[in-house]
C-alpha cells in the first residue's frame, strides 16, 4: 500500500475547512484541519505535513506569517498552498515573499484545488474520483 501524503488545512472558516477536506477526500487524500494558525504551527512542530493549505486571513497568526514560520523552522519541509479571497497582486506577492509555493484565490473549483495539490506534491491524486 502506498503511503499518502499528510495534508494540514488551516482556515478559521469551518465551512471552507470542510469544503477543502471534502474535495481532497473525494480524490483519496486524507487531511487534518484546524481553525487557526497557532494550532497549525503546533501540529507542524509535532508532526510535519507534506502540504499545508493555509488561509491568508486568520485572526491569531495570518497565513502569511504562518508560512514564514513554517519555512523558517522546516526549510526542507512541507509545501505551502495559500488560499484567499484576496487576489490582488500585492497579496499574492506578499504570500510568495513569505515562501508560499502556490496561491489559489477563493472561490475555487475542485479541479483548480486538485491541480495545485498535484503539482505541489508531485503526486497523481485522482481528480475524477467522486465526492
Amino acid at each position: 500500500m502506498t503511503r499518502r501524503p499528510r495534508v494540514l488545512i488551516a482556515d478559521d472558516d469551518a465551512d471552507i475547512r470542510a469544503l477543502i477536506q471534502a474535495m481532497l477526500a473525494g480524490a483519496g487524500v486524507t487531511s487534518a484541519a484546524v481553525a487557526n494558525g497557532t494550532t497549525a504551527l503546533q501540529h507542524a512542530r509535532s508532526d510535519p505535513a507534506e502540504l499545508y493549505v493555509l488561509d491568508v486571513q486568520m485572526p491569531d497568526i495570518t497565513g502569511v506569517e504562518l508560512c514564514r514560520q513554517l519555512k523558517t523552522e522546516h526549510p526542507a519541509g512541507g509545501r505551502v498552498l495559500m488560499v484567499s479571497a484576496q487576489a490582488s497582486a500585492t497579496a499574492i506577492a506578499a504570500a510568495h515573499a513569505a515562501g508560499c509555493d502556490a496561491y489559489l484565490a477563493k472561490p475555487f473549483t475542485r479541479a483548480a484545488l486538485l491541480e495545485k495539490v498535484n503539482a505541489l506534491l508531485d503526486d497523481d491524486i485522482e481528480p475524477h474520483a467522486t465526492t
